[in-house]
């Protein structure tokens, strides 16, 4: 944290030991810091010479920081490793005096890198974090690793979720603890379901999943994460059937893609060649929108987009044609 030119605090990493812990700057270590002469003007040592670089290259890092975001309701910080596999966490106190902010107790969410079909370790490292607004399904971030996936973190258990758990574990499991209430229950479907946390024996992988991350459609590389949430638009018309939660559809009318149908939380990860995917975070829709997201209504009012099912875990769709229709996988 540097205001005015000052720092007042700090976490430092070791950049040559990836096993060391990072931690919290005591003012001491804060005060003997020396950056570059680029940062403050002070005097400090020039930025290295390009020229003075040792045969064979200089030293590996083996932890870098990557990013930063803040949760402002846990009041934390995470911060990526750029080229490790892990997020650190740091709590921290907005109504503590300058240079005190920062609370000691650091620790690390470990995320899994393993391809579990060869033994071998995806690409390390992470990039952009972005931290979701708490719902009824809990409060999660989404992380950009190096191996092309975007992680899915568990903020409240801090914990990594699996989103491509094999489909005959969930079955196995359908009439017990993954048992999908009644929707009057649907409060528990979505805290219970919204996370699977990755466990080698405990949440058996999808046999072709190289990872327990969101791979985008057609090998898109994930950029960025953009965080939404919409209620449900008014419908002007005066025609029910152009409307998305029509009290009494006709069930052979289509309902037109819209910005309307987009109703809830959702995740909106940026890739590359244009294609734009969403995966949700909360299933839970207010009013009357649970006409259109219940399955019989959804059957009836058969529309265009293709939602989850409340209590399921999220599939992903994209679409590069802004207004066309998803395509989910």
């Amino acid at each position: 944290m540097c205001i005015r030119d000052r720092i007042w605090e700090a976490v430092a990493f070791d950049l040559k030991d990836a096993k060391t812990p990072p931690k919290v700057l005591s003012a001491t270590a804060i005060a003997a810091l020396k950056c570059p002469s680029d940062c403050g003007g002070d005097g400090s040592p020039l930025p290295p010479d390009a020229m003075d670089i040792p045969p064979g290259g200089a030293m590996k890092t083996a932890s870098y920081p990557g990013s930063v975001a803040i949760d402002t309701h846990g009041s934390r910080l995470l911060v990526s490793d750029a080229v490790g596999d892990a997020v650190t966490v740091v709590d921290f106190d907005v109504s503590a005096t300058d240079g005190a902010h920062l609370l000691s107790g650091l620790r690390r969410i470990p995320l899994d890198f393993e391809v579990r079909n060869d033994g071998r370790s995806a690409q390390l490292g992470l990039d952009t974090i972005r931290v979701s607004p708490r719902t009824p399904a809990g409060q999660f971030a989404y992380v950009v690793a190096h191996d092309s996936s975007v992680r899915v973190l568990d903020l409240d258990r801090e914990v990594e979720c699996e989103t491509n758990p094999d489909a005959r574990y969930l079955l196995s499991q359908a009439g017990g603890a993954l048992r999908v209430l009644p929707d009057d229950f649907n409060d528990s479907n979505l805290r219970r379901l919204s996370c699977l946390p990755v466990d080698k024996l405990k949440t058996p992988r999808a046999p072709l999943a190289t990872g327990p991350g969101i791979w985008l459609p057609n090998g898109s590389l994930p950029r960025d994460i953009g965080i939404t949430h919409v209620d449900s638009i008014p419908c002007t018309s005066t025609d029910p059937n152009q409307c998305a939660f029509s009290a009494n559809p006709d069930p052979s009318s289509y309902v037109p893609s819209s910005a309307a149908l987009w109703v809830g939380d959702f995740a909106w990860i940026l890739g590359g060649g244009g294609s734009v995917s969403y995966t949700h975070l909360d299933v839970y829709k207010r009013q009357d929108s649970w006409r259109w997201w219940i399955g019989a209504w959804r059957t009836d009012r058969r529309s265009l987009s293709q939602p989850v099912v409340p209590g399921m875990l999220p599939r992903v769709c994209s679409s590069a044609v802004p207004g066309a229709a998803p395509r989910c996988v």
